[in-house]
Formats: structure tokens, C-alpha cells, sequence
């Protein structure tokens, strides 16, 4: 076994990435996109211009729907930007692995590409991640994002232990698995977080008119979470006047 396929998740995107990205014309013909996908071997390109910014993705999918299966549809005669997607999911290239996959789980995407700032460096697909080892973690991270109720995720929470199980199986480092836990508790805790917030906000009203962030602190922070972790969290507000007070309160310590 390769160094690769026994530590994979320590890998960045930037490291496995196909490069450089297929990148069309907005006014590319479909028929021409779709020759360039059977040239090139691949099953998606980005619509963008000679700066490699991109604009929109067309997988092969978008081919069949948009330009095979309709009735009447000339592909020389129809373009890039009308069956592109626009303003497509994205990573930066230093990006884990893992921490792609659950993206990419998360969202339903089976292409990603991977921008550097702005500029569309190379492309991922979903079946180049799955090939690797520890497709359990990164498939209970895509059912944490789909769980509507609190009680969903403690039984979620109660399935951790089987990851760590599996993950030192594997022969992993002990950081490592630590590291892929806390991507996995951090998942937990920040959707209890838009659960709780939906709630409070149908209880009470819109949230105020405020900026704030929720922080995850201590072994949380540092990715060093084990498998019954305890909760070092807390909210960061902007500067507000003092009469503002009961407002805060009212909605953020019920």
C-alpha cells in the first residue's frame, strides 16, 4: 500500500487535483463542449475566460438534459452559457481531502473546482476521493448536514465511535484520526447550532440586527477532539450601545 492510499486525508487538493482545468468559452457550442469531454477524458468543464475565471460548470449530465434529451435542440447552435450552472461550488487548493469530500457530500456535487484567488486552477470529482479509505467518516459527515432534529444528531454523535474505530484500523496516526474526529464533532456542533437558531428565530422573531460569530474553543479549536469531547463554545458580537442590551439577551440567552 501506497503512502498515498494509507494517509490520504492528510493530502491537499492541490496535490491531487487534475491540472490544469478545462475551461471553455461562454459561447462555446454544446457540441463543441461536448467533443472537447471526449478528448480530454473528462466528464465536466468550466465556463469561464482567458484568465481562468470562471463563470459556471457543465458536466456530462448537463449535456444529456439540456442538450441530448430535449426535442429539437441544435448542439452547434447552442452555447456554454446557456446550460452552464453558474457560480459553481468551489475550494482553495490547500484544501484536505476530507475536508472536500464532506463538501462535496454535503452539497451533492460530483465535481469541484479547485480556485486559487479567483483563478480556476484544477478540477476534482467526487469518484476520485470515494476510491480512498475512510469513506465512512465522510459519509456520516454528509448525514450530519441532512439531520432535522436534535435528537437525529445524538444518534449521529452515538456512531463516532465506530469512525474511530475504523480510522484505527487503518493504522492511522493517532493526530490524524483526532484531526478527522473533530471534523466530525464540529459538524455536530454547528448544526445543532442552525437547528437551535431556526427554532429561537420561530420562537422569538428574526435575529437582531447585529454581526456576530459562534466559536468553537479549546480542543474543539485545535482539532483535538476525542470521542466524548466537552463544550467550549461562545459568541463574538460587534460593539453595540448598552440599551441595546435586553435585545441581545432577549434573543441570544433565552
Amino acid at each position: 500500500m501506497t503512502q498515498m492510499e494509507a494517509f490520504p486525508f492528510k493530502k491537499r487538493l492541490s496535490e491531487i487535483m487534475v491540472t490544469p482545468a478545462t475551461i471553455c468559452e461562454p459561447d462555446a457550442s454544446a457540441q463543441h463542449i461536448a467533443q472537447t469531454m471526449v478528448a480530454k477524458k473528462t466528464t465536466a468543464v468550466l465556463v469561464g475566460n482567458t484568465n481562468n475565471r470562471i463563470n459556471g460548470i457543465i458536466t456530462e449530465n448537463d449535456i444529456v438534459h439540456k442538450v441530448v434529451a430535449p426535442a429539437n435542440i441544435d448542439p452547434a447552435a447552442i452555447t456554454a452559457q446557456q446550460i452552464m450552472t453558474p457560480h459553481p461550488y468551489h475550494l482553495p487548493p490547500q484544501t484536505y481531502m476530507f475536508e472536500a469530500m464532506a463538501y462535496m457530500l454535503g452539497h451533492r456535487i460530483k465535481h469541484l473546482p479547485v480556485v486559487n484567488q479567483g483563478e480556476a486552477v484544477g478540477m476534482v470529482e467526487i469518484n476520485d476521493l470515494m476510491r480512498y479509505r475512510s469513506q465512512k467518516a465522510m459519509l456520516l459527515l454528509g448525514t450530519i448536514r441532512e439531520a432535522e432534529s436534535l435528537e437525529g444528531l445524538a444518534e449521529i454523535r452515538g456512531e463516532i465511535i465506530k469512525v474511530a474505530r475504523s480510522l484505527l484500523s487503518e493504522t492511522r496516526s493517532t493526530p490524524e484520526a483526532m484531526e478527522i474526529i473533530s471534523y466530525i464533532h464540529h459538524g455536530i456542533i454547528k448544526r445543532v447550532f442552525e437547528i437551535c437558531l431556526e427554532e429561537q428565530i420561530a420562537e422569538v422573531g428574526n435575529t437582531p440586527d447585529i454581526r456576530y460569530c459562534f466559536l468553537i474553543m479549546g480542543s474543539g479549536g485545535r482539532r483535538e477532539m476525542l470521542l466524548n469531547p466537552d463544550q467550549d463554545n461562545g459568541f463574538i458580537f460587534e460593539d453595540y450601545p448598552d440599551e441595546r442590551q435586553p435585545e441581545i439577551d432577549r434573543f441570544f440567552v433565552p
